[in-house]
């Protein structure tokens, strides 16, 4: 874990912000988080066709039935990145980390279930610097830096609940409340000319919104032995609001410190976050493996509220498709650790909100993982790796190679039962 998660210096960028640090999320609502568990970003990100009662799977509520009805679980993540980037004449390196996630589970009352939690919406965090080049700028002003710098984070506060329907169907609901801060700066600074003040532009937002996903779950016994489970699962997230105050101000500096504001402005903002679909498929052969394929869709594109003037960014329907494969040797094991571990592998294809300079800003990698049982019962400590890819160096854009790691901790108990002696 300190080897993970320790946070050391890279030649790069430099933020505030410890959740992400890309240039592509300062625009729009920032860089959009895939709030899975460890188990499912190690299998390519998949879901919402899958059904495990040794983890809390929020990708679809559906799924929460499939626990023990004894059982109480938490379950706490963490994520560390390591980006290399590079456009046309640079590169740099950078790092970052922080918990992830916050989910506890427990039952209801027979086949229903309650799970609450905080994850993460989305992420701001970047750090673009560069110098003017034209002569004629440079002969009359002399040194001139520009600097854009954001950081901010949105989280989603959530309950959700579950129950059975039969023997093969599961209806869940989740309900989620947005909130955090996303703050954006672009500063200019006249490094030689003395008459001439630096200033500094700042933006930032404070939203507040509901959320509500919708989710349903198959289930159906195969195999001669009935030891096989084919699960069909869906997702629907409806359409919502985000409101908050829009603040932006411009100040000037002196060479001597003297501040002056020249602006100031404050306005309520209303942004649109679309409807989302998902579709998953997995079959598992008990205690000994599974595979499963996840497809998404969100509906991006005309969102008004995100416009981004005097530049060539545009909105686009965001989509993904994901594949993974997970596999135990012996899950009951008594004599060799390692045929307990689990082992799971995937790949994945995001298809971006955002398209810039006419080239969709889209992400492709394969994932690897395990679960390392502890104990007893269903505690663990679940690992996944990412390796990927995002981005192009052509049109003037940015291309990022990364490796993500993301660690849960999952811990389970039995509670709720009654005591035959004393």
């Amino acid at each position: 874990m300190a080897f993970l998660f320790a946070t050391f210096s890279l030649n790069g960028q430099n933020v505030d912000g410890v959740n992400t640090c890309t240039p592509y999320s300062m625009f729009g609502l920032g860089e959009l988080s895939d709030a899975t568990h460890a188990t499912s970003k190690a299998m390519g990100g998949i879901g919402v066709g899958v059904r495990d009662n040794r983890f809390i799977n929020i990708m679809n509520p559906a799924s929460l039935t499939a626990r023990d009805t004894l059982s109480f679980m938490f379950d706490v993540g963490f994520a560390q990145r390591n980006i290399v980037s590079k456009n046309a004449s640079t590169k740099s390196a950078y790092n970052t980390g922080t918990i992830q996630s916050l989910v506890f589970s427990t039952p209801l009352y027979h086949k229903s279930a309650l799970a609450f939690g905080v994850v993460p919406f989305s992420d701001m965090g970047y750090d673009v610097e560069n110098y003017e080049n034209d002569p004629k700028i440079l002969a009359k002003y002399g040194d001139v830096q520009y600097n854009q710098y954001g950081s901010g984070s949105l989280y989603q506060g959530f309950i959700a609940g579950a129950f059975d329907w039969g023997e093969h169907l599961s209806f869940g609901a989740q309900a989620g409340l947005y909130f955090g801060s996303l703050d954006r700066h672009s500063d200019i600074a006249f490094n030689t000319q003395e008459s001439m003040n630096s200033t500094t532009s700042y933006w930032t937002y404070e939203p507040y919104g509901y959320s509500l996903k919708l989710g349903v779950q198959y289930r159906s016994l195969m195999g001669e032995n009935q030891d096989g489970m084919l699960t069909v699962g869906a997702t629907w997230r409806l359409s919502s609001k985000m409101r908050g105050d829009d603040e932006s101000y411009f100040v000037s500096a002196t060479h001597m410190g003297n501040l002056d504001t020249a602006y100031y402005y404050k306005e309520r903002l209303v942004v649109d976050v679309p409807y989302e679909l998902c579709f998953g498929i997995s079959y598992r052969k008990v205690d000994k493996w599974m595979a499963g394929l996840d497809v998404k869709y969100s509906k991006w594109s005309g969102n008004s509220s995100l416009s981004t003037k005097g530049l060539d960014v545009s909105l686009q329907n965001a989509g993904s498709v994901r594949a993974g494969f997970e596999f135990v040797p012996n899950r009951y094991d008594i004599r060799y650790y390692f045929k307990r571990i689990t082992y799971r592998c995937g790949v994945y294809y995001d298809r971006s909100y955002l398209r810039m300079n006419g080239q969709s800003i889209d992400a492709k990698g394969i994932t690897l993982g395990f679960s390392f049982p502890v104990n007893r019962l269903y505690n663990a400590f679940n690992l996944a790796v990412d390796f990927g890819q995002r981005g192009t160096t052509s049109k003037g854009l940015v291309k990022e190679n990364y490796v993500n790691f993301t660690l849960n901790i999952s811990l389970h108990d039995l509670w709720f039962i009654k005591q035959l002696y004393q």
